[in-house]
């Protein structure tokens, strides 16, 4: 049988028809609509909203139109800075105007329409959705029908030849008919009608449900530690860190990468830190043309040891190679070790009947100044964070400690995730 899949059901833009008995407006008459109000007056004085009555109940309304559109002549037929910001002119005859919101939905209903004047009336006390945009699809598809239903009888015109039955399960609407060729039938889901009810009663959902909560992540930028014997290393002992060889010289020979070992083994490592980070003392400390390393950093070290970290997290960092041919010299292994993939939270809601949207936050102490997880924020690149699961790819340790959660979002309101706390070492 066909069945409906509805993609889409739109409110569309409310309305409101005001209507003239045909009888000029009086001079203070007032009409107000939402957050502006109108005073019809026989001579404009320099009054903000008044709106020229021009000798006849049309040119009242035309005046008018002109007024919450500002187009005519301003400060001629009307008295108004600007166009009215929630709703534009529509229909004009000699005796109506009709007003439509400028964004549709549901939520312009809530546009008031007032007036002082004896011969205007509104249809409504406030504008009003009268359509909806559906947009859906139909397809084959087959329904069980369970033994439980209600069978609903349909004779129209009192003509039994035409007979036409509803029947309602627990998942479907089924409209039918028995012809001579067997049963045709006609079948749109109660998620699907659901669909088009929510749209013209929002309050028929519900907020967003969480059903599983955000887990707290870590992410960490892989290491290696290099220990010295307190000895300095030896002429042209070697150390490799990723893909960079550096050589230890008693004495610069002004080739790049290399390392003047000092007057101790302290030295040799503070001037190995300086090579690896090109810092202060290129052609003195370390060779000339030494460039940055392009993965790995060198951070904290003492009189014995240097920590070597990669520039990014994740495991790929754990291939970087940390060797020596030092006897002064030694890492715990062959490669740095410790590196973790990027963290991610994520998130998964149910029973949401309207479109969800996702929005990420951090928050240094879990409870306030929640903000967007959006772009690099404390060397924290965030990615993803208006879907189901966001990415954290930190450049620094910045971010380490801050709390993050999800705002799901539908037409029914909003839904907070827990909170959880994102670790980066």
């Amino acid at each position: 049988m066909k069945s409906i899949t509805v993609t889409t059901a739109t409110p569309g833009y409310a309305k409101g028809t005001l209507t003239s008995n045909g009888t000029i407006p009086t001079d203070g008459d007032t009409l107000t609509i939402g957050n502006k109000t109108y005073t019809f007056k026989t001579t404009l004085t320099p009054t903000e909203g008044e709106v020229l009555i021009n000798s006849s109940a049309a040119n009242a309304l035309v005046n008018l139109k002109r007024a919450i559109d500002h187009t005519g002549t301003p400060d001629t037929d009307y008295k108004c800075a600007a166009a009215h910001t929630q709703v534009a002119g529509s229909t004009i005859t000699a005796t109506s105007l009709i007003v439509v919101a400028l964004a549709a939905g549901l939520s312009e209903e809530s546009i008031a329409t007032t007036d002082t004047a004896a011969t205007l009336s509104w249809e409504t006390a406030t504008l009003v959705v009268s359509d909806l945009t559906i947009v859906a699809t139909f397809a084959e598809e087959t329904f069980d029908q369970p033994s439980q239903r209600v069978t609903v009888g349909e004779f129209p015109s009192g003509n039994t030849s035409w007979s036409r039955a509803h029947k309602l399960t627990n998942h479907a609407h089924f409209c039918e008919r028995n012809l001579s060729s067997g049963v045709v039938r006609m079948a749109w889901a109660l998620d699907e009608f659901a669909k088009v009810a929510i749209a013209l009663e929002p309050s028929l959902s519900w907020t967003p449900v969480v059903t599983t909560e955000p887990v707290a992540d870590a992410t960490a930028f892989a290491s290696a530690l290099v220990t010295s014997n307190a000895t300095a290393p030896a002429n042209n002992d070697t150390i490799t860190l990723g893909s960079v060889t550096y050589t230890f010289k008693t004495t610069l020979t002004g080739s790049p990468d290399e390392v003047l070992i000092g007057a101790s083994a302290a030295a040799a490592l503070d001037n190995l830190k300086s090579a690896v980070n090109t810092t202060a003392g290129e052609g003195t400390t370390y060779g000339t043309g030494t460039s940055i390393h392009p993965n790995i950093a060198a951070t904290t070290n003492t009189d014995t040891t240097q920590l070597f970290v990669a520039k990014a997290v994740g495991t790929a960092g754990n291939a970087y190679a940390s060797t020596t041919t030092s006897a002064n010299l030694s890492f715990p292994g062959a490669t740095f070790t410790g590196g973790l993939a990027a963290a991610t939270f994520a998130v998964v809601a149910g029973g949401s009947e309207t479109t969800l949207s996702y929005q990420w936050q951090y928050s240094a102490d879990g409870t306030t100044g929640w903000t967007a997880a959006s772009g690099t924020v404390n060397g924290c690149v965030y990615t993803n964070d208006t879907t189901a699961t966001l990415t954290c790819t930190p450049t620094t340790t910045g971010q380490t400690g801050y709390y993050h959660r999800c705002v799901l979002t539908n037409s029914a309101g909003t839904t907070n995730t827990d909170a959880v706390v994102l670790t980066i070492t």
